[in-house]
């Protein structure tokens, strides 16, 4: 593993050098991770020393709800990964509990942020009818709802665990093909795209 460290001053001087160039084609920027909350106070620093700049943040939702509220009044557009409405099938495939992710759901969408929501559809685990269903009804009346983007699975992670000298070993057949259903969406009136 490679990388350096900075601080969130010396990032953002780092960052902003292409401002110009990014703010006159429409850019901005999106702090993605990993899980860019997991360095709340950072993530915070950064995006106040990028203010005037368009700022996004993709994540999973799954951090305090006082954080996630800090991070919603610091940015332009927020990036909402929604594995699975249903609690147990989330935390069998994740390892945790979904309810800090549906409350920070709930914070986004009181909000006004504007917001994309984005679900990784992995086979035979959430690509259900019974899952894009109880996501659609979350969405229901989403006024700042921008698109839903669903995300078929690749296995890219198979290469990530054998550099980390793990096994990849998913409790899902990685060779089975997603359902991939716009339809449940569109018939609400939400707009979704398959990325």
């Amino acid at each position: 593993m490679v990388g350096e460290e900075y601080t969130a001053e010396g990032l953002a001087k780092k960052i902003l050098r292409d401002d110009t160039y990014l703010k006159a084609c429409g850019g901005g920027y999106t702090l993605s991770g990993g899980e860019p909350t997991l360095q709340g106070e950072f993530l915070l620093e950064l995006l106040r020393h990028i203010r005037g700049s368009h700022r996004a943040v993709e994540t999973s939702g799954c951090c305090p709800g006082d954080l996630f509220s800090a991070v919603l009044e610091e940015t332009e557009l927020i990036l909402l990964d929604l594995k699975a409405v249903d609690t147990d099938v989330h935390r069998k495939y994740t390892g945790a509990d979904n309810q800090i992710i549906l409350e920070n759901l709930e914070r986004l969408k009181s909000s006004g942020r504007p917001h994309i929501i984005r679900i990784p559809v992995i086979p035979g685990v959430n690509d259900t009818e019974e899952n894009y269903s109880a996501t659609a009804k979350l969405l229901r009346d989403d006024h700042s709802l921008v698109k839903v983007e669903l995300l078929p699975y690749h296995k890219t992670a198979g290469a990530k665990y054998s550099m980390l000298k793990m096994s990849y070993q998913p409790d899902f057949d990685v060779e089975q093909k997603s359902c991939i259903d716009r339809e449940i969406f569109l018939a609400g009136g939400i707009l979704c795209t398959v990325v």
